[in-house]
């Protein structure tokens, strides 16, 4: 499992390894998927959208209640890791 913000669908200027980097993890997980779907094992990756979280010295306050928790994220990568292994 990875995860890579939906922005990540687009690159942005003065951020060449950062962007770099991500469009990578997605090919990375895209072709993982195809070499070993017939193995019974699969793969995902999560692109949320804007995510409450202190990235970049950021400290989230009343103005990011409209955004996704952390917590709801965590839920869901929880879920989606039960219904694989059980």
């Amino acid at each position: 499992m990875s995860m890579v913000h939906s922005s990540m669908s687009r690159a942005f200027p003065t951020a060449t390894a950062y962007n770099a980097s991500k469009f990578g993890l997605n090919g990375m997980s895209e072709a993982l998927m195809q070499e070993i779907r017939y193995d019974g094992i699969k793969v995902s990756y999560l692109m949320p959208g804007s995510v409450a979280t202190h990235f970049n010295g950021h400290t989230p306050g009343p103005e990011d209640d409209w955004k996704i928790q952390p917590r709801d994220i965590a839920r869901l990568l929880g879920r989606i890791a039960g219904e694989r292994i059980g």
